[in-house]
């Protein structure tokens, strides 16, 4: 039956007001299966570097989650590791919810998705019959009424995470089993046509992203006179250079090489109120960086001698993880984690040739990467990488050139990416309304 009208109840909760009167408020606890409801992937010491294979049964981490795709990544165990780790193996319909760095990310295993067990940084929660297993991942996922609850829960300032008990104390609403069948039909619909959106978006921008990288990399390796006289470099991404350039291993471009550190996570006297820029990969940005997105203390900076403060000027290079080879030119004074590679204190590189200069070897670079797993880009493969080296002048020529050249296409990214975000804004409230009965509800939930 359709009801023409909702009738709603106070819940008491600053974040979730309002539901339906039909509806319950419960812990997440109360919507898991008996015993095997949820699970924290298996310790380091259970899962160690050198049970890894590269075959067999796959080992599920984050970066599925997070990128949404489970064929992703390269680690694997021998048949005998994984009866011993089997209590880990994840099923069709089991939600993943990631726990360290990029908490509360969730997606539930396909049904396509390949035997195999999670690691150390997931943890797994199986449903019970009260709740629909994709209604309760939206709902952790996508609804801002539990992200508030994480990140407020979420154990220290950053970079810590969630833990089982957090996660089975989150308040969530409940509707009925049809109630979040309609819920998720609407959802579905309207996240399709998002997505189509989002898609198109994103392609046009790689479209763009493209020809940036094309006038960089030509600028960069062939100068901007046409008419030069060029010689051989016998480099692959680079097989020839104007002839009176030089070409030079990185380790003889600039005098500072070096990285981060991460500070204990969860330890509030290194994170709370502090002010020092402290960049992540996840800060890079194949531009001039401008800000980050965390901070760190100066007792941060007494305790960890590494924690070097890198100046205006830096080059920085994504040496691993989902953003390997990104790069970006710090125009602030900032310290970096264990995962940047910091470039600095060049004689005879001017600062923003440097960042056109590592932008155009950025795929070359990255295929120097080694490791199964987790490609890595060593700070000794980056030292001995050779990039061109042309006058101070015609550095400075290429500079402008590049500037004018991709200047339109820099607009129209920022643009596009603009109305992306936009685009996440409207699905992120669209889905708090719905799994908090408004709107949709009064036109289709029964009472």
């Amino acid at each position: 039956m359709i009801a023409m009208e909702v009738k709603y109840k106070k819940t008491g909760i600053d974040w979730m007001p309002i539901v339906p009167e039909h509806w319950d408020i419960v812990r997440l606890k109360w919507v898991l299966k008996n015993g095997e409801g949820i699970k924290i992937g298996p310790f380091g010491s259970s899962l160690k570097l050198q049970d890894l294979d590269n075959n067999g049964i796959r080992v599920y981490g984050q970066e599925n989650v997070i990128k949404d795709d489970f064929s992703l990544g390269k680690r694997f165990l021998s048949k005998e590791k994984f009866e011993e780790l089997s209590v880990y193996e994840v099923f069709p319909q089991d939600i993943l919810v990631t726990m360290m760095g990029t908490t509360g990310k969730c997606k539930l295993v396909p049904d396509d998705a390949e035997k195999g067990i999670m690691d150390s940084h997931l943890i797994r929660l199986r449903a019970n019959d009260k709740i629909r297993p994709e209604f309760l991942s939206i709902l952790i996922n996508d609804s801002k009424q539990l992200k508030y609850q994480m990140s407020i829960d979420s154990k220290g300032s950053i970079m810590s995470g969630l833990n089982s008990k957090i996660v089975k104390n989150l308040l969530l609403p409940l509707p009925s089993i049809n109630d979040q069948d309609l819920i998720l039909k609407k959802i579905k619909t309207e996240s399709a046509q998002i997505s189509r959106f989002l898609q198109s978006k994103q392609s046009f921008i790689e479209l763009l992203k493209e020809q940036r990288q094309s006038i960089i990399t030509h600028a960069v390796t062939k100068g901007i006179d046409e008419n030069v006289k060029m010689k051989e470099t016998g480099i692959d991404w680079m097989p020839e250079v104007p002839e009176h350039w030089e070409v030079r291993k990185i380790r003889r471009i600039f005098n500072g090489i070096s990285s981060g550190t991460t500070p204990e996570s969860g330890n509030l006297k290194y994170y709370e109120n502090g002010y020092v820029n402290w960049i992540n990969t996840g800060d890079l940005n194949d531009n001039t960086l401008t800000g980050c997105k965390y901070k760190v203390t100066k007792k941060a900076l007494d305790d960890y001698p590494t924690l070097k403060i890198y100046p205006s000027g830096a080059v920085l290079v994504a040496m691993y993880g989902a953003t390997i080879g990104k790069v970006s030119l710090l125009e602030i004074e900032g310290c970096t984690n264990q995962a940047c590679c910091a470039l600095y204190d060049s004689d005879i590189y001017s600062k923003e040739f440097s960042l056109y200069s590592i932008l155009a070897s950025k795929d070359a670079l990255i295929r120097e990467s080694y490791g199964g797993g987790q490609p890595n880009i060593s700070q000794d493969v980056i030292k001995r990488f050779k990039l061109p080296v042309p006058p101070t002048e015609e550095q400075k020529q290429i500079v402008e050139f590049i500037k004018s050249e991709t200047r339109t296409l820099d607009i129209a990214i920022n643009k596009a990416e603009r109305e992306i975000e936009l685009m996440k804004e409207y699905r992120e409230a669209m889905i708090a309304e719905a799994v908090t009965g408004k709107k949709i509800v009064n036109s289709h939930i029964s009472g």
